[in-house]
């Protein structure tokens, strides 16, 4: 008689999803795995030759999971001591961990712990030993999986020059004169946004799965006063030069008219637009644009992921309007929050790297 694991319920599917997107421990992530196999019909020998493992052991774990539950696959601490290895195969297991299996011959572009065990032990570099082993030594070598990131060097040849100016600029604006840091992010969806909150343990808050996009997106203007510690934005639908420009003459109103505003912000076409250039020519406004491919030397650039988790992220708005005006609701709180004058210092105080 075959043996299958019995029949989950609505809760227990749902746990069961979680643990395969999201654990982070390799141990229970296969076990589900297993489990997750058997639930969709898979006999144990058809799981033991996907997963190239024991027959015996799948059986063990399936009737262990049907009087359990969830307990059975968490890892559990054997007794004994575990193998020991000396500190130059575990200088090695860090060393290959960190290098591209290609170069050693393997048509793979990435470790797993098993791979990377088998390799080890099939050249007799280390003693044999478990792949939570390797776990381990990795973990005390401070050595984690993770997600790539990508670079980009800036190919301004005006690079020294305009990295020179900002930083200039950051630190003592001109005499008579405002350093304003300008830029846009969108585009903003009318939709469920995911995120993270606080709530009791194994009750996630939840949002509605299903919903329809008949709202089309709007985008967010931002500026940000670096000596006076101000940010404000405002709603549009679009980013043309006309909007910029509509959001340019809203900060010029924000200052006397014989204050000269410098302000930084990047290469968009939309920002070197004839109409805009001419108008701020006229009406005492300088651009100081980054270099290419930096922008992070715009300072702005830091107030946008703080709006971003505390107004967007988990959160449900059902239209622009709603969402503009929750935006507009955290500036204001900002901008009072932001009177701490050893803050503010610090603030001025980082640098454009």
């Amino acid at each position: 008689m075959c043996l299958f694991v019995r029949e989950l319920t609505p809760s227990e599917s749902r746990r069961l999803t979680s643990w395969l997107r999201n654990s982070r421990n390799g141990v229970q992530m296969r076990r589900a795995q297993i489990i997750a196999f058997s639930g969709q019909g898979m006999r144990v020998q058809e799981i033991s030759s996907s997963l190239g493992m024991n027959e015996e052991y799948l059986r063990e774990l399936i009737r262990n999971f049907n009087d359990e539950g969830f307990d059975a696959l968490r890892q559990r601490s054997r007794s004994g001591r575990p193998p020991s290895l000396t500190e130059e195969e575990e200088s090695i297991i860090a060393e290959m961990a960190t290098a591209p299996p290609q170069a050693f011959g393997r048509p793979f572009n990435q470790w797993s712990l098993r791979k990377l065990r088998d390799f080890l032990v099939e050249k007799k570099m280390i003693k044999p030993v478990s792949h939570n082993v390797i776990r381990r030594v990795l973990k005390n070598r401070k050595i984690s999986y993770q997600r790539t990131r990508t670079w980009k060097r800036s190919n301004d040849p005006a690079y020294g020059a305009k990295k020179k100016r900002i930083k200039a600029l950051y630190k003592k604006a001109p005499k008579g004169s405002s350093v304003i840091c300008f830029d846009e992010f969108g585009p903003i969806q009318v939709k469920p946004q995911p995120g993270r909150t606080w709530a009791p343990e194994k009750s996630p808050v939840r949002h509605r799965a299903t919903f329809r996009r008949l709202q089309g997106v709007s985008h967010f203007l931002a500026a940000y006063d670096v000596h006076r510690d101000r940010l404000w934005m405002h709603q549009k639908k679009r980013k043309r030069w006309q909007e910029v420009l509509s959001f340019l003459k809203s900060i010029r109103r924000r200052y006397p008219k014989d204050r000269h505003l410098y302000i930084v912000l990047d290469n968009m076409r939309t920002h070197s637009k004839m109409e805009v250039v001419d108008w701020c020519q006229k009406n005492n406004i300088n651009f100081v644009f980054t270099a290419t491919n930096a922008s992070w030397m715009n300072r702005i650039e830091c107030h946008f992921a703080p709006a971003k988790q505390f107004v967007m992220s988990n959160s449900d708005h059902p239209d622009h309007k709603t969402i503009g005006r929750a935006m507009q609701d955290y500036v204001r709180w900002r901008n009072k929050d932001a009177k701490n004058k050893k803050i503010l210092k610090a603030q001025n105080k980082v640098r454009v790297l």
